[in-house]
């Protein structure tokens, strides 16, 4: 993937942001405590924001990593020169407004990242923005748990440097492979009043505060499997079944592969090596309303 000419290199100054909490139940993740309540919304996007990056790194990789969201450092334009070699990945959300939220890498860092990825040495920089779709996939399945009024997402793209006098930023401190790689999260300042725009609902998964009820079903373990494909065959070709016998699937080379819960498809990937062992790296995330439809239809 090519990027476009950085159109933008303002002087390097911007709002700093520090992230407070610490996450119950993503011990991958430590937060900074010396933020106010004036962004408090755009605190808890960040945490669960950093939080899913964590879990995507090990989920493509593999690996663990640990994630430390900072304030951001540095007033001087060699700064601004600095983060516009960066790769900036831009993604906008929206509910009764709209907001715009960009993360951006060294190519140290999205090399690092993009190339511990199976299979992906020849392209590292697929691999890592794939690693931030992930994240924005899933810290936008997270707000939407905890809110009543939904929100949206537009397809994300890679960006020029935004302007940092209009942001409110934090760095992003990701140790991998006992390598330390930094990264640099702005958001809009916007961002707070979308985000606090909805009532909340009991469950709060970027803390993992559940309700009572949803709490006591946390540990029960569910049986995941991996459909492949299908084929109906009569049963007298059954019957003349034997070993290095052929069957053809419903399916293409390299379509995606369905996971099923209970026989309920809730995601589709594509299959990957991880460690020897056969995998899937998950695609696209079935939506409740295509999970009933596709029940209804089976």
């Amino acid at each position: 993937m090519s990027r476009p000419p950085n159109a933008h290199r303002e002087a390097w100054w911007g709002r700093p942001l520090a992230c407070a909490g610490r996450p119950a139940r993503l011990p991958q993740t430590v937060f900074n405590r010396n933020m106010t309540n004036e962004n408090s919304e755009i605190e808890l996007f960040l945490k669960d924001w950093s939080g899913e990056f964590s879990r995507a790194i090990e989920m493509f990789t593999g690996e663990k990593a640990v994630v430390k969201c900072e304030p951001l450092a540095g007033t001087s334009a060699d700064g601004a020169n600095d983060l516009s070699s960066h790769l900036w990945w831009k993604q906008a959300m929206e509910r009764a407004g709209e907001f715009a939220f960009w993360i951006g890498a060294p190519e140290s860092a999205w090399a690092e990242l993009g190339g511990a990825v199976d299979g992906s040495n020849s392209e590292p920089q697929k691999s890592y923005l794939e690693i931030v779709g992930q994240a924005n996939q899933a810290v936008l399945e997270a707000l939407n748990r905890r809110s009543s009024k939904p929100f949206s997402a537009s397809p994300g793209l890679v960006d020029a440097l935004p302007s940092m006098g209009t942001v409110i930023t934090a760095t992003l401190s990701v140790t991998f492979r006992e390598k330390s790689l930094s990264l640099i999260a702005a958001i809009s300042p916007e961002a707070d009043k979308v985000l606090g725009g909805g009532s909340a609902l009991p469950v709060r998964v970027g803390e993992q505060s559940y309700a009572p009820m949803l709490q006591r079903l946390m540990d029960l373990e569910l049986p995941l499997s991996i459909t492949l494909g299908r084929a109906v065959l009569p049963v007298r070709e059954v019957l003349k079944m034997t070993s290095g016998s052929m069957i053809e699937l419903d399916r293409n080379v390299g379509e995606y592969v369905d996971l099923v819960v209970h026989g309920t498809v809730v995601a589709r990937g594509e299959v990957v090596s991880v460690k020897g062992n056969y995998g899937v790296r998950i695609k696209e995330i079935i939506s409740r309303q295509d999970r009933i439809a596709l029940h209804n239809g089976a």
